[in-house]
């Protein structure tokens, strides 16, 4: 299992997710729900450009609010 510290910041027009371990890796949206999903979709689509959806096919996010 892969387990990726994720960060999530309110901001006067919704919230930000970053990955610090995956430099320049943020998304953003309107709500808490929206800005993760929209994290993992990105993250899936990360994954399995590099080959890690294979290697480590779970993957687990600690979300840390800001």
């Amino acid at each position: 299992m892969t387990v990726y510290r994720v960060e999530l910041e309110r901001l006067d027009h919704g919230y930000e997710a970053r990955v610090p371990e995956i430099n320049g890796f943020l998304c953003e949206g309107l709500t808490e729900g929206e800005t993760l999903s929209r994290l993992r979709q990105k993250l899936d689509r990360y994954r399995a450009e590099t080959g890690a959806a294979i290697e480590f096919p779970t993957v687990q996010l600690e979300v840390y609010r800001t």
